[in-house]
Formats: structure tokens, sequence, C-alpha cells
């Protein structure tokens, strides 16, 4: 009796476990291209893009590693909400922006960063959402910032890497072409956004952010 009863107990301790666990997904942009971004005419030729819904164009903090086999690295010194482009501005003072020059032609970035703004966890994997990311480009005042275009990450991709036996990895590569930023006449200019997830499991209803490696705070 005790034997069963002990059994028991193990059991209910190991499906409650399981079943507090969240399913968590971080992307990271590997490869990008744009077809136009530039800012006002008398800021050069160059254009600051940004991705929307992080609190402001230049804002946040990207971690120094995220994953395991492979382990993929970053540039910590850069804005988490910059798109980033192939060309490196400074500023004095300011962090480096990785900015575009993109004008009616194709631009091919290879910059690789976690995209913050698509972090999310769930019950299971195969609940995780599609979330739309848009990106817009900065414009000095009294200039507005404009629309570039947005494209769609698909996090329920983790459910093909996380299993009973396998609580972390990453996806294969996925190319996600781009997407009207709004409604039907806004901008259309990201050509396609190239992408893998971590995937990652957590004990418990809160993000642990396994794999994730941050800086100190300065």
């Amino acid at each position: 009796m005790r034997f069963a009863a002990l059994l028991s107990g193990l059991f209910v301790l190991l499906v409650g476990s399981r079943l507090s666990a969240v399913e968590c997904a971080l992307p990271v942009v590997v490869r990008s291209a744009v077809r136009d971004i530039h800012e006002s005419w008398w800021n050069g030729p160059v254009g600051y893009g940004f991705i929307e819904g992080m609190g402001g164009e230049k804002t946040g903090r990207v971690p120094l590693e995220v994953g395991r086999a492979p382990v993929h690295r970053f540039d910590a010194d850069v804005h988490a909400s910059n798109f980033q482009g192939p060309v490196e501005v400074r500023h004095p003072d300011q962090r480096p922006q990785w900015e575009w020059t993109a004008d009616g032609e194709v631009e091919v970035s290879e910059r690789t960063y976690p995209l913050l703004v698509a972090r999310r966890c769930s019950a299971t994997a195969v609940a995780l959402p599609a979330v739309t990311v848009r990106v817009a480009e900065h414009d000095e005042w009294p200039l507005r910032n404009d629309g570039v275009g947005a494209f769609a990450v698909e996090l329920a991709d983790c459910a093909s890497v996380l299993s009973d036996d396998r609580a972390s990895g990453w996806t294969a590569v996925r190319r996600s072409g781009g997407l009207r930023y709004g409604g039907s006449r806004g901008a259309a200019d990201i050509e396609f956004v190239e992408y893998v997830i971590w995937c990652y499991r957590c004990q418990g209803e809160r993000d642990c952010g396994d794999g994730i490696v941050w800086a100190a705070e300065p």
C-alpha cells in the first residue's frame, strides 16, 4: 500500500511539474533585405530602421549570447530596437547604429541579432503565436517616421524542436517574405527576413531565459 501511494505521489509530482512548465521562443535574425529605406533628404543617403513596439526608436539591450550547439554571439553595443542594416554609423557619445542605403534596389544585411520584440512563452510550443513585426525608418523632427514594411515570425515552429526528451534547441532557418506596413496601402519595402528560433522549456510559469546570456548592467 505504501509503495502504491509513493508511486501515485511521484506521478502527481511529475505530471504537476510538466503541466506547470512553459515553452518559450526567441527568434534570431540571420539575414535580411530591404528595397527602400532612407531618412530626410538633408540627412544623407543612409537610413536608420527600427523595430516598433520596443518603446522607442533607439532603445533596449541585446544579450551577449543565445542558445547552445551552436551558441550565437552578438555585438551588444547596439540598440535592441535597431533593424540592422549593413552600414555602421557612429555619432559622438552614442551607440553604433547599423543603417541602410537602399533606394529602390534590394540591399542585403548579414547582421545577426536577437528579435526581442517577438520573444514569447506559452503552455505548449504548438500554442506559440505568429508575431507580425513592423519596421519603420527614423526621420528627424519635424518630419514623422515612415513605415518600411513588416514580416511574420512563426514561433510555433518550436513544436518541431521541443519534446519530452528535448528541453531546448534551434529551429532550421526560415525565410519570411515582406508584408505591408499597416493597411493595404502601407509600405512593403522589406524584401525578406531570415531567422532561426531558440526554443526552450522552463519549469514554472515564468520565462527562465534558458540559454540567454546578458552583459552586466553598466
